[in-house]
């Protein structure tokens, strides 16, 4: 229960820290100019970065799960230590 915890954890974690680099970078000049508000674009962020995770989340799986990282060789531990430190240093 505690791996499976720490797992999820991890990768919210990660997906947190990708969200906020890139929403920096596709939102700062928007509401550096005032054409949004932080209000404004924050909603927008939060909507493309859940609509963007249910429509192409299945295809990056599928991408990492074809050979890039075969199954057999990456243990749950090996993930959550993986995935914290990218999260960490991202």
């Amino acid at each position: 229960m505690f791996i499976t915890l720490a797992a999820l954890l991890s990768a919210i974690f990660m997906g947190i820290n990708i969200g906020g680099n890139n929403a920096a970078a596709s939102m700062g000049a928007a509401y550096g100019a005032k054409a949004r508000t932080k209000r404004e674009a924050v909603m927008l962020i939060a909507i493309f970065s859940l609509l963007g995770a249910v429509i192409s989340g299945q295809e990056v799986i599928n991408t990492l799960g074809e050979g890039s990282i075969p199954g057999n060789v990456i243990t749950l531990s090996a993930a959550i230590i993986a995935i914290s430190s990218a999260g960490l240093s991202l």
